[in-house]
């Protein structure tokens, strides 16, 4: 168990305490309670960046969502590799029809089955990616469970491949939109020349 571990089944644990028997803290427990929750978020989300590029607060979420459970890769080492790897876009149908990352296939996550990828030799490079890797690390872990050997997830998903200006099309070619998947996660587009959109323009 590593270190970042640790300190968040820590965390869990004491936020656990208080909600499951309802306990409220006051006074001198919030003095020591505060800062110590605050100290265990810093060292838990504030570390192993792996593209200099990402802004600190997209990196510190991401770290808050993915377990890590699947091997990283960045948006430059993508971007800028040799090597041929099959591209998987686990969004939903809707979601890659209004644009996905140039050379991806689309197999939902909730379609991803052992029938979805019987045509991929199962030594095959593989990359998977969602809005910002979530959807995918869970994608990730099945083709492992599958049998797939070389599978990594894209590190802040296809919102960080247009936060670096990284290209998108869909059926008519190169396109400027981006499905946000929510208002919530949609804030973490960053570049201004992408509109977001929920569905395809006709």
């Amino acid at each position: 168990m590593t270190t970042k571990q640790i300190y968040k089944y820590v965390l869990i644990a004491v936020c656990a305490k208080f909600v499951l028997l309802d306990l409220k803290p006051h006074g001198r427990e919030l003095k020591v309670l505060i800062p110590a929750i605050f100290l265990i978020l810093t060292m838990t989300i504030g570390c192993d960046k792996p593209d200099e590029n990402m802004s600190p607060a997209f990196n510190s979420f991401l770290q808050t969502v993915l377990s890590g459970s699947v091997t990283q890769l960045s948006v430059d080492e993508l971007s800028h590799t040799n090597k041929k790897a099959t591209l998987i876009d686990v969004r939903d149908a809707n979601e890659y029809n209004v644009s996905h990352i140039p050379g991806s296939s689309n197999i939902p996550l909730s379609q991803l089955n052992i029938d979805a990828v019987d045509q991929i030799p199962k030594e095959t490079p593989i990359v998977v990616y969602c809005s910002v890797g979530y959807r995918s690390e869970k994608a990730g872990l099945k083709l492992i469970e599958m049998g797939y050997s070389d599978v990594t997830n894209l590190y802040g998903g296809i919102f960080e491949w247009v936060n670096q200006g990284n290209p998108v099309i869909n059926d008519e070619g190169v396109t400027q939109s981006v499905h946000p998947y929510s208002l919530v996660w949609g804030a973490w587009i960053r570049n201004d020349t992408i509109t977001k959109r929920y569905k395809r323009d006709m």
